[in-house]
């Protein structure tokens, strides 16, 4: 659909390029909660047109890593951050600035830590049903959540920036 020539737009082919390596890099040994999804799902909300790509691939890439990494009680907690930050990648989409990337990813950062830490709290027993187990439970993960906000802050930048040079460079000059 998207190699059509008479349809061709390069700067799908570059975003979802782009979107390959972020999830291929899922794979690679890194500390706990240091992945590019989070900067991934935002930017295929800010970047791709077809809205049902952008909601299906960091979803997807998450999926399929987890068939290979295994599966786990708080998928859903994961998933469901997911999809928000895609959103918020949407309502960046019209004005891609620094302030808006920067804001968007930190929003989804702190998005992803509240949720996928009350999935620890309500689906393990790690943490005693109460609310001071709810207490323990955000105060354990804060490391993990220092290591979220780094790797997006890193993966955002690159993968908005390397976008942003592919279409001053190069994607500018092939569809003009």
């Amino acid at each position: 659909m998207y190699l059509n020539k008479t349809h061709y737009d390069p700067r799908i082919f570059a975003v979802l390029c782009l979107v390959v390596v972020a999830a291929l890099m899922r794979f690679i040994p890194h500390e706990p909660n240091f992945t590019p999804i989070i900067a991934l799902a935002i930017f295929s909300g800010a970047h791709l047109k077809d809205k049902k790509l952008a909601f299906t691939i960091p979803i997807f890439a998450v999926l399929l890593s987890d068939i290979f990494l295994g599966f786990h009680s708080l998928m859903f907690f994961v998933y469901l951050s997911l999809i928000v930050c895609v959103m918020l990648g949407l309502v960046i989409r019209r004005s891609v600035t620094l302030k808006n990337v920067i804001l968007s990813g930190l929003a989804s950062s702190l998005l992803f830590f509240i949720v996928t830490n009350f999935g620890v709290f309500l689906v393990t027993d790690y943490y005693p049903h109460s609310f001071q187990g709810l207490v323990e439970c955000y105060t354990m993960a804060i490391p993990f959540f220092r290591n979220t906000i780094l790797s997006t802050a890193i993966f955002m930048a690159v993968l908005f920036y390397v976008y942003h040079l592919l279409d001053k460079k190069i994607l500018t000059h092939r569809s003009a």
